[in-house]
């Protein structure tokens, strides 16, 4: 973080004028100051580090959701079967990554859209592993219900709210996933959390039977 502001505040004194979007400040400098076979080595590196990523932003969440999702709807379906929407899951976030990188224009902007959406997922993160009383369908709920929240408001903005910035409406978006991960909580019980949850998995004595069984649900719960 500290190395990126350096060298924004490096390109602003540097290109001045013409530096009229802060977004290719790195390219421009990478551009003027190095020499080109400098400058096509970090390009590569750049390109390089940016599909690592991004296959693992898409790969991660295709198979979260054949694994759960569409193992839930459609129960009978073999690992071909669940490895086909696996990657029809894939091809349609490349198009969602596509569209978002053709409409919205600025980095700062999808990192704000990104941070305003996000912060409906906090209170079950948190939850995740400091409140043994969290359900899974109150965490579940949560996500969906802060999130969706927080893009609705940032979308259209009350109009009690007219002079707020769009970012904060992920405040309103945690608040409420926080009501809804405490309130379906305690509504469905204790009965309703895993019993992987409430007790550790490995021990430090006692009978090695449970140890491993108890170990075995947790895999069993996490399906890979």
């Amino acid at each position: 973080m500290l190395l990126a502001t350096v060298l924004g505040v490096y390109a602003r004194f540097v290109l001045g004028p013409g530096l009229d979007n802060p977004d290719l400040a790195f390219a421009l400098l990478t551009d003027q100051l190095l020499p080109a076979w400098v400058a096509g080595l970090v390009a590569a590196s750049i390109i390089a580090g940016s599909m690592s990523t991004a296959d693992s932003k898409m790969l991660g969440p295709a198979t979260l959701i054949a694994n759960e999702f569409y193992q839930m709807f459609w129960p009978d379906r073999d690992d071909v079967q669940r490895l086909s929407g696996a990657r029809v899951v894939v091809v349609l976030y490349a198009l969602a990554a596509l569209i978002s990188a053709v409409t919205i224009q600025s980095i700062v902007t999808s990192i704000l859209v990104y941070l305003t959406i996000g912060m409906g997922a906090i209170p079950a993160f948190i939850a995740s592993f400091t409140w043994k009383r969290a359900t899974p369908n109150a965490a579940f709920l949560s996500l969906v219900g802060g999130g969706g929240l927080a893009a609705v408001m940032a979308l259209w903005t009350p109009d009690f709210l007219p002079s707020m910035p769009t970012y904060y409406m992920g405040w309103f978006g945690l608040a409420f996933g926080a009501i809804l991960l405490i309130g379906v909580s305690f509504y469905e019980g204790q009965e309703k959390v895993p019993h992987s949850f409430r007790e550790p998995a490995v021990s430090d004595g006692g009978d090695g039977r449970q140890d491993v069984e108890r170990a075995r649900n947790l895999l069993n719960m996490v399906h890979y």
